[in-house]
């Protein structure tokens, strides 16, 4: 998805607000707020005076997990990954800040835990096989829930 400004941080999307503010410019306060995932009603309330910043660090990692997940069809577990990112946003300002940074993104993320998964992996026991009417030989991952949460982690705090 094209955005006509893209920010590496929380602190940058504000820098620019300000300038717009400054500016008297409202449409671009509004067009930084929607290019990055941002609520509109506070692209208003920051026109207003209302709240002194645009976005937070929590509400700008938001936003960019928002925008990134118009751009691909997420389902079942990475519907999970993407739940992970946005509590381990909520729960530590630094994750959040490391999440708005340039040259993260969520495609990447699940790229890095899906190498990961592909390496681990081990073919189910074919009693459970058996029990389900599959055929033998169908490989798993042996990623615990953890595990995924630490490459998810790395990958964006590094």
């Amino acid at each position: 998805m094209a955005k006509l400004e893209e920010f590496g941080s929380y602190k940058e999307i504000n820098e620019a607000a300000a300038d717009a503010l400054a500016k008297e410019d409202k449409d671009r306060i509004v067009r930084i707020a929607r290019d990055n995932g941002l609520d509109p009603e506070d692209a208003e309330s920051y026109w207003l005076g209302e709240i002194d910043e645009l976005t937070t660090p929590l509400l700008a990692a938001i936003g960019k997990i928002d925008i990134e997940s118009k751009d691909i069809e997420i389902f079942g577990i990475f519907t999970d990954w993407k739940g992970v990112i946005l509590d381990l946003a909520q729960k530590d300002e630094h994750f959040a800040i490391c999440v708005r940074k340039k040259g993260k993104s969520l495609i990447e993320c699940f790229a890095a835990v899906l190498k990961e998964e592909s390496k681990n992996r081990k073919t189910i026991d074919k009693k459970i096989l058996k029990a389900a009417g599959l055929p033998e030989g169908i490989p798993m991952s042996t990623l615990t829930k953890i595990e995924q949460v630490n490459i998810i982690k790395e990958y964006y705090e590094k």
